[in-house]
């Protein structure tokens, strides 16, 4: 007899949406399994969920409504941890990580005053807050944060924009409240991203269509939240005397578009470095080759260039390399051949040598903790 696993999942969310493709992925390679997509009802579950047998539940959020499943022996899982219920396993975006991305794009981009608008009382607001400012911390760098919370959209923007400085980072919880801000912002064509950059989470194409200027944004890998999840329910459907278990799925790229589509520098000669790193990082495989697209004296640009941004031209082609390289190995099956050569180096081994020394782990071993979701080294 086939396992029935009820999905009940708020079909309006871009990241709940690729859960579900997850899921359904998961589920065609699975025939001992059928899937049955449920209405989702915010905080309450269907009417009828008691009387549908179901082996196992994917949920998107929590209330004490779910609790009486526990009575029918049906297998939960979560995806959204604005609560911890007791006897469920969690499946959920590495909300930290995805604040650390955030920091980092802003970081590498020269702009030193960083702000975070997140929402009191969602747990993965809080987290995401944890990460921006961890991060901004790490690299000497201080985050005023607001709470979006605290009072109406009109009030908090009419309190919060005018403080703003000139090349403010400003990284909002999720698109939604990215929206808002660019909202009540005045004249947001003029003022993103020349006086503040403005990035958000999810990259839910409706919210950015919403917008009036293109919004860089986090994609959350809610398809690879969908298929662990799945792959837990079957798990303990099997042996529900399995651990309990939390399984936290790292953000799956970062979108950048206008309104961060800035270097926050105030040295021009700098910020056109960035740049030209960015688009021809490919055929640069080291610092004399930037030099020659710049026709700028060696000596000039990696003075100027480290006392804009406190980094060596060196050390600044290093990290977009890895950056690079880290998002192909996560996010396609190129070979690490391909992959080295995608960034800009000749040689596979040249690659290897770049992430022992960086990241105390070679590239093939960071893809293959990306695939089992395990947390990182430490060292």
């Amino acid at each position: 007899m086939k396992k029935r696993i009820g999905l009940i999942l708020p079909a309006n969310l871009e990241y709940a949406r690729g859960m579900l493709t997850g899921a359904s992925e998961w589920a065609f390679s699975q025939p001992e399994v059928e899937l049955h997509l449920l209405d989702d009802q915010g905080t309450l579950p269907p009417p009828d969920l008691l009387n549908r047998n179901f082996d196992g539940l994917l949920c998107f959020s929590y209330s004490d409504h779910f609790a009486e499943m526990k009575t029918a022996k049906t297998i939960q899982v979560y995806t959204s941890n604005r609560v911890r219920p007791e006897h469920s396993d969690l499946v959920i975006s590495d909300d930290e990580a995805v604040g650390r991305m955030a920091a980092e794009h802003f970081i590498r981009r020269g702009y030193r005053d960083l702000v975070y608008a997140g929402r009191s009382g969602h747990q993965y607001s809080d987290e995401r807050g944890v990460g921006f400012v961890a991060a901004a911390e790490e690299a000497g760098l201080s985050v005023h944060c607001f709470d979006m919370a605290a009072a109406s959209d009109q009030e908090v923007c009419d309190l919060e924009l005018p403080r703003l400085r000139p090349r403010s980072g400003v990284f909002a919880a999720n698109d939604i409240l990215a929206r808002t801000l660019m909202h009540f912002t005045e004249h947001p064509l003029q003022r993103i991203p020349l006086h503040f950059a403005l990035l958000g989470v999810d990259d839910d194409p409706m919210q950015r269509a919403l917008c009036p200027l293109p919004l860089s944004s986090i994609e959350l890998d809610g398809r690879q939240v969908g298929y662990r999840a799945m792959e837990r329910i079957l798990a303990r459907i099997h042996n529900p005397e399995l651990p309990l278990e939390t399984i936290r799925v790292p953000p799956l790229r970062l979108h950048t578009r206008h309104s961060t589509d800035i270097y926050a520098l105030e040295d021009e000669l700098a910020a056109r470095t960035l740049e030209v790193m960015d688009e021809h990082l490919q055929d640069l495989p080291d610092v004399a080759g930037l030099i020659d697209l710049l026709h700028v004296p060696r000596r000039t640009l990696e003075q100027r260039f480290r006392k804009a941004t406190g980094r060596t031209l060196a050390r600044e082609l290093a990290i977009l390399r890895i950056e690079r390289a880290r998002d192909l190995l996560r996010n396609s099956s190129d070979t690490v051949e391909e992959i080295a050569q995608s960034v800009g180096l000749p040689e596979a081994r040249m690659l290897w040598m770049l992430f022992k020394r960086h990241c105390e782990e070679t590239p093939s071993a960071y893809r293959k903790r990306m695939q089992q979701n395990l947390p990182p080294l430490e060292g």
